[in-house]
């Protein structure tokens, strides 16, 4: 966790967000399906 903010605190302020959104949006995917998986 803390490696992966230092490396979104080294982008661009103006490539911060998009890059931030995706990441969430893949944690989110990634979660959903471990959940589905070991459900």
């Amino acid at each position: 966790m803390a490696s992966a903010a230092m490396a979104v605190e080294s982008i661009p302020p103006d490539r911060n967000a998009p890059t931030v959104t995706s990441a969430r949006i893949c944690l989110a995917t990634e979660s959903s399906s471990t959940a589905v998986i070991s459900s």
